[in-house]
């Protein structure tokens, strides 16, 4: 642990292998040592996106986080994992949401978010209104289709269906 380097291109060797379990414990004790963290976490942050892991991904990205408050992409992630846990974090996702989304409003997955985090706190229309704002071509990403779409089930069923179904496809 105390050669993080060494231990990176360890990492990427056997991550290239396809040793994934170990290419994750290499990166962890890199992630919890004193220097290289921000990379390991760069590494991990994929390694659960590819595996679709939630938790994992909040977790790196609330890491990210606490080193880097300025790092935006990294705020509007741990909001957004947060809401999609229901995980109580300080300050509160609705918060980190908001700031994001105040910081840089033309971006459009803090837009997304900070949506997702209306809707979260029973302002359903305020996150409709927020996502009509966007392009046709910007709601026709997955992404953001199933943001959009979720938040018009509730209100519009029948405008929130091919929404939906462009995010189930994708």
């Amino acid at each position: 642990g105390e050669r993080p380097r060494q231990l990176a291109l360890l990492a990427r060797l056997v991550e290239v292998w396809g040793w994934t379990s170990q290419a994750e414990e290499l990166w962890c004790t890199i992630a919890n040592g004193k220097t290289e963290q921000y990379a390991a976490l760069q590494a991990l942050y994929r390694l659960y996106n590819t595996k679709h892991d939630t938790r994992q991904l909040m977790r790196v990205s609330s890491r990210i986080y606490q080193l880097n408050r300025a790092d935006f992409v990294a705020k509007n992630n741990l909001a957004l994992f947060s809401l999609l846990l229901h995980q109580q974090i300080y300050p509160s996702a609705h918060q980190l949401a908001l700031e994001t989304y105040q910081a840089s409003s033309n971006t459009v997955a803090f837009l997304t978010t900070y949506a997702y985090s209306l809707h979260d706190q029973k302002h359903t229309a305020d996150g409709v209104r927020l996502l009509g704002t966007l392009s046709e071509a910007q709601l026709q990403d997955p992404a953001v289709s199933a943001y959009y779409g979720l938040l018009l089930a509730d209100q519009q069923p029948d405008k929130a269906r091919p929404y939906l179904k462009r995010a189930d496809q994708a």
